[in-house]
């Protein structure tokens, strides 16, 4: 039996870095991962300064590295320009790992997934010693492949099962949007009106569930919420978010003025404050928020679940708009779609390493 030659492991390798860079590239660009779960180390690495050069993310220099070296492997005579970029490649991806467990202090398993690939192309770039006759048709068939994989995946994903706290809101039939947010949270101020604006055109299809967080270091946040609950008593709870979201400041004053613009001001609304019922209301939600948390093992606001989806953090009207869209159109696939596909991928994979040995003998 022929041994498989260096150049054919590098170029196998190769494949299998530019399938993860792909993979990577759509979790840096989708607002909801595809294949790392959220609140992961994945999560931690993306989220950090180290994730982009400047507004490129770190995966498309992969993606756009893998298919050069690939491509250069395949030139007759490019041995020694193989050599150079496939050395580069794994002392980037060597970096790279360093940077995660000491800058991060977190590892991605799908960084690992193309770190490590990436040095064993630089080791097997150090073997070859002979050019060789590559087939550059499978080559390339194999490059798009590993390309359109993670592409067909985000199509057949089975959605993440949603917190049971969070279905049990749900109202059948409906979208059902659950927003969990602090009057005072910066980033809760800017997302509101964006989310409005997207769950406008949708009118009473929508179901939206208001839950408070008021966070501790924000120093109105809890008497904005016992004003929203009162408000809220009232039915007046949209308009009331609305006015305390818009509202400059959250102070006592700041909130009476926001109940007014909310017409939920006046004797009923004073002997709620004077309650205890809205602190009720609030200490059950911060204790759901908290199990939810706990649950998803992410921890953050504002957070936002339009069906299955879960949201954190600052969301554009484009993001916001197609998670809509998506929930509206019932995208979730069955589970059996999701293991049919990853049997397919096997599969291709398993065909085409043997087509590439047969092909390199």
């Amino acid at each position: 039996m022929k041994r498989v030659s260096p150049s054919t492991w590098l170029r196998l390798l190769a494949i299998v870095a530019l399938t993860v860079s792909v993979a990577l590239l759509l979790d840096y660009l989708r607002p909801v991962p595809a294949f790392c779960a959220a609140g992961s180390a994945c999560d931690r690495v993306r989220a950090s300064r180290w994730a982009s050069i400047g507004p490129i993310p770190v995966p498309l220099v992969g993606v756009v590295g893998f298919a050069s070296l690939l491509a250069v492997s395949l030139v007759r005579g490019a041995r020694k320009a193989t050599r150079a970029l496939a050395l580069a490649g794994g002392l980037v991806a060597l970096g790279l790992v360093v940077l995660q467990a000491v800058a991060i202090g977190a590892f991605c398993k799908l960084c690992l997934l193309v770190d490590v690939p990436a040095m064993l192309i630089a080791v097997a770039a150090l073997a070859w010693r002979d050019d060789d006759a590559p087939r550059v048709r499978v080559w390339a068939a194999g490059a798009l492949l590993a390309a359109a994989m993670p592409l067909a995946w985000t199509v057949v994903e089975p959605s993440p099962p949603v917190p049971r706290r969070v279905a049990a809101l749900w109202v059948p039939g409906k979208i059902n949007v659950v927003e969990i947010a602090d009057f005072e949270c910066p980033f809760c101020r800017q997302l509101h009106p964006i989310l409005r604006q997207e769950l406008a055109p949708y009118g009473d299809r929508v179901h939206l569930t208001r839950v408070q967080m008021p966070l501790t270091q924000h120093s109105h946040a809890r008497a904005a919420a016992r004003a929203w609950c009162c408000a809220d008593e009232q039915r007046a709870g949209e308009a009331m978010a609305d006015a305390l979201f818009g509202s400059e400041s959250l102070s006592d004053e700041g909130c009476r003025r926001a109940a007014e613009a909310a017409g939920a001001s006046g004797a009923a609304f004073d002997a709620c404050l004077a309650s205890a019922r809205p602190d009720a209301r609030i200490d059950a939600d911060v204790a759901w928020t908290r199990a939810v948390w706990d649950e998803t093992a992410v921890r953050g606001l504002p957070m936002v679940f339009i069906g299955e989806t879960r949201l954190l953090g600052l969301q554009t009207a484009a993001e916001l708009r197609a998670v809509l869209a998506s929930a509206v159109a019932g995208h979730d696939a069955p589970r059996w779609g999701a293991w049919a596909f990853a049997s397919g991928v096997l599969l291709a994979w398993g065909a085409f390493a043997a087509y590439a040995r047969r092909a390199a003998r």
